[in-house]
């Protein structure tokens, strides 16, 4: 639980700094190859020939899905609606978690669907806004985001799980980043843009920062996270983000927003974490 929160706290300074930082020079697509790229240059150095086995390869997939696609789904939301609404529209993430855990365990659970719902609500009192026709889009981008991002959290727990081969975890994601990596090439490939090259400095070290720590040494605790928890707590904790990212907003970007909302919405979201956390520890 700590290793989820910890990547939280990364994660929630990311939206802003790709919606407020991160000039229009680089383009969605771009920044998704710089940052599955740097993620893997990160954890390149632990891969040993010798020591590669089936279970790595099988993680390639879940990083193509996990990061790949999804990060181009979630950033080409930005060019059509704002940071504060992209914060909204990720609300719907630990619902389609809960469909996918029932989906691979072929377990219908009601106490996970409870959750996620009690944690959707927490999220969407804190920001209810109108919606033109640009965030419509940005619905759409960040709903096909939220999917692949929940498949790809469940897979890979669920593949760590029953996988008893003790491979080295930091070359475990060297494969996962390196599934991304081909999405984000393909993501290129296929674009009507080509790599952004005339960075800036502050571009620069934005994609550095986001690169390394937001999705290198993110990724690699959010998912190391996942295991150690359950999937009606993975699920509600997914939406802690949401409160922070907002919270970072406001304090840094001038963002308005209400705080007495922010405050409620943020305390729903926490007695979901609880709660779940507590049933966990009645079953154990």
């Amino acid at each position: 639980m700590k290793l989820l929160i910890a990547t939280t706290l990364i994660w929630s300074f990311s939206f802003s700094i790709i919606g407020n930082v991160i000039s229009s020079a680089v383009d969605s697509w771009s920044l998704a190859f710089y940052r599955s790229f740097l993620g893997f240059i990160f954890f390149l150095p632990w891969i040993k020939k010798s020591k590669i086995s089936k279970y790595q390869f099988k993680l390639i997939p879940i990083g193509a899905l996990q990061i790949g696609l999804m990060y181009i789904f979630y950033l080409s939301a930005f060019n059509f609606t704002t940071v504060p609404r992209v914060l909204l529209f990720t609300t719907t993430t630990p619902l389609f978690i809960a469909i996918t855990d029932s989906f691979v365990t072929k377990k219908l659970r009601s106490s996970i669907y409870l959750l996620a719902f009690f944690s959707t609500l927490g999220a969407l009192i804190i920001r209810t806004t109108y919606f033109d026709h640009d965030d419509l889009m940005g619905f759409f981008f960040i709903q096909c985001a939220n999917i692949c991002f929940a498949f790809g959290q469940i897979l890979y727990k669920t593949l760590k799980m029953k996988n008893n081969d003790n491979t080295n975890i930091y070359s475990d994601f060297a494969f996962f980043f390196f599934g991304a990596l081909l999405v984000s090439c393909g993501g290129l490939l296929i674009s009507p843009y080509s790599l952004s090259l005339s960075l800036g400095i502050i571009d620069v070290i934005a994609i550095l920062w986001l690169g390394i720590f937001a999705t290198g040494l993110g990724y690699f605790m959010w998912n190391r996270g996942t295991v150690g928890v359950s999937s009606s707590t993975l699920a509600v904790t997914n939406n802690l983000v949401i409160p922070l990212g907002l919270f970072v907003e406001i304090l840094f970007f001038n963002s308005n927003s209400r705080l007495e909302l922010l405050m409620i919405g943020a305390c729903i979201i926490i007695a979901s974490i609880v709660s779940s956390l507590k049933i966990d520890t009645t079953k154990a």
